[in-house]
């Protein structure tokens, strides 16, 4: 995806007045709320840029008690294992070229280097951290703007971290074991175009929803860039690619036309290589259309995987 900053929120659940209510305060915590619209958030690395998004609501995701004093919320991303995890600091961050004085637990984003620094007793050290929202003494939460938190307004590239089989995040090598995340926004080549870069990202396409459209729902043009369920009982209009979150009527989201996509509440019991089809109201399915048409749109890989690769719709008679 491409930004115009680094460091920072991207998009959050606003109310129609555009007040943040991605975050909501509570006896037992602060949840992050993410329905109907997704939190995204950009973390710098460097020279690197991850995309994460939150598509689930996570209930108290910084759980109560807060003491009365300052505090500052932040999502963390692990530099090794990926994990996403949820922090406070009572520090108040620190943003510039120059080393602040050693103070434990002390944020600083080292706008030279383009990475969060946190001090741990003895030194500084790499996180990838951003901000969500400033409590402050007297209990009144204060949601960070969509920007960037550091003043770094440059276009660039940033994209969403792969992991492997293993759910292992994909690193580029480094002899120190800190390189940078692979992500879906990383230049790759094959044995067969070494010389040819592309992008996981190109799979991934966008339009607007002219009606509601469910996560991994299959989709179809009815009209430029307007996206609607494509379904089977309905031949003009063949699919052209999968929902990767919920579309409500008038949202630009994006869609992906090719690739693997793993979902964790998928149960495919068939065998890998089944082949899917486009079901009578837009699902993905194993089973074989018998009337109106039939358009395979990919194959499942694993109990929780398919691969995207759609075909040419067949009208039946």
């Amino acid at each position: 995806m491409k930004l115009e900053f680094k460091q920072g929120l991207v998009r959050f659940q606003t109310d129609i007045n555009d007040n943040p209510t991605f975050l909501q305060q509570g006896g037992s915590g602060i949840s992050l709320i993410v329905s109907p619209d997704p939190t995204l958030i950009t973390f710098s690395h460097k020279n690197s840029n991850y995309l994460f998004e939150e598509n689930q609501t996570v209930p108290n995701a910084w759980p109560a008690p807060f003491d009365l004093s300052d505090q500052w919320l932040y999502w963390d991303i692990d530099l090794i294992s990926g994990e996403r995890t949820f922090g406070i600091t009572k520090i108040k961050p620190v943003i510039g070229i120059n080393k602040p004085a050693g103070v434990n637990d002390r944020h600083w984003f080292d706008t030279q280097a383009k990475e969060m620094k946190v001090f741990t007793g003895r030194r500084y050290v790499t996180k990838l951290r951003v901000f969500a929202a400033f409590l402050d003494e007297g209990g009144i939460l204060n949601p960070y703007s969509i920007g960037s938190q550091v003043s770094i307004e440059e276009p660039n590239y940033a994209g969403t971290i792969l992991f492997d089989e293993d759910n292992k995040p994909v690193k580029k090598f480094n002899r120190f074991g800190d390189g940078a995340f692979i992500t879906t926004e990383t230049p790759l080549s094959s044995q067969f175009s070494r010389l040819i870069n592309f992008k996981l990202e190109n799979a991934l396409h966008d339009g607007k929803a002219s009606e509601f459209i469910p996560k991994y729902h299959c989709v179809t043009f009815k009209e430029l860039n307007k996206l609607n369920l494509a379904k089977f009982t309905n031949p003009t209009y063949p699919c052209i690619g999968v929902s990767s979150e919920d579309m409500h009527v008038g949202e630009a989201r994006n869609f992906i036309t090719n690739g693997y996509v793993k979902n964790e509440f998928w149960t495919w019991t068939q065998q890998p290589g089944t082949l899917l089809f486009v079901g009578p109201t837009g699902e993905i399915t194993t089973e074989v259309p018998q009337s109106f048409s039939i358009q395979t749109i990919g194959h499942i890989v694993s109990p929780q995987t398919i691969y995207i690769d759609i075909k040419q719709i067949i009208k039946l008679s």
